[in-house]
């Protein structure tokens, strides 16, 4: 049985090492998950055993794990302002500009993910070419 179960599953040393955890902290979550009622893990002899799909639930807490890529076409094609500046063959600067202030208009266009400035390419013509994007003027302060 032991030879037919450390082939299908992993202990909690191992899991450990998969997902960035000590041993002794994958053997608590683990203790703390069986305890919790759930099917995995198992303890056989001394060990915590499971598939490590259930390692990844057990490790990995809920707000964590990585969801499922529901995201439709147009969001699958975004491109930073750099690389829309490359294809569009204006100054990078201009752009990554232009895309702010179509933010603070009101645009849905481009997102801010992290430092970059994300949209498709058709949204980044389109906002390449507003006018009164580019005539903007700055309040004075007083």
């Amino acid at each position: 049985m032991w030879d037919r179960l450390s082939q299908e599953y992993i202990n909690a040393k191992r899991a450990g090492e998969l997902f960035g955890k000590s041993p002794s902290r994958a053997a608590k979550l683990a203790r703390d998950h069986y305890e919790e009622g759930h099917e995995w893990p198992v303890k056989v002899g001394r060990q915590w055993m499971a598939p490590e799909q259930a390692w990844e639930q057990i490790l990995i807490p809920k707000h964590r794990r990585r969801k499922p890529s529901q995201s439709n076409e147009k969001e699958k094609e975004l491109i930073t302002a750099s690389e829309a500046s490359r294809r569009l063959q204006r100054n990078s600067n201009w752009i990554a500009e232009l895309g702010k202030r179509n933010k603070r208009r009101g645009g849905e266009w481009p997102k801010k993910i992290g430092r970059y400035w994300l949209a498709p390419i058709e949204e980044w013509k389109r906002i390449a070419n507003m006018r009164s994007l580019r005539a903007w003027k700055r309040k004075k302060n007083k």
